[in-house]
């Protein structure tokens, strides 16, 4: 099991819990390395988008929180899908109400 210390805590290190139940720190080379084709498709996607691991180095460690879908989606959601929902179900009623269907004998006198 591993532990981290808190994001914004600068001593932060990795530890595990030991068979005792103490928090031991893992060195570097306890980590599993990863496999050289996680490592390539981590450099493509960092070249996409344009990322430089500097970039990442340089990243400041408070940085202000993420808003929650919530706080980004503005109004009730709910409220919104509803409203869209009884929306089109007015569109439709009025198609049922005012659409022209064709009759088997209307089709057939098309035809001949």
């Amino acid at each position: 099991m591993a532990v981290t210390s808190s994001p914004g805590d600068q001593s932060q290190q990795d530890c595990h819990l030991t068979e005792r139940g103490t928090l031991e720190p893992v060195s570097r080379h306890d980590r599993a390395l990863p496999s050289p084709e996680n490592v390539d498709t981590a450099l493509l996607l960092l070249q996409r988008l344009d990322v430089t691991p500097d970039d990442l180095r340089a990243v400041p460690a408070a940085r202000p929180p993420v808003p929650t879908f919530a706080e980004y989606i503005p109004g009730s959601f709910g409220d919104r899908l509803r409203g869209n929902a009884t929306k089109l179900r007015g569109y439709a009623d009025a198609h049922d109400r005012t659409r022209i269907t064709l009759n088997q004998d209307d089709t057939n006198k098309d035809a001949g």
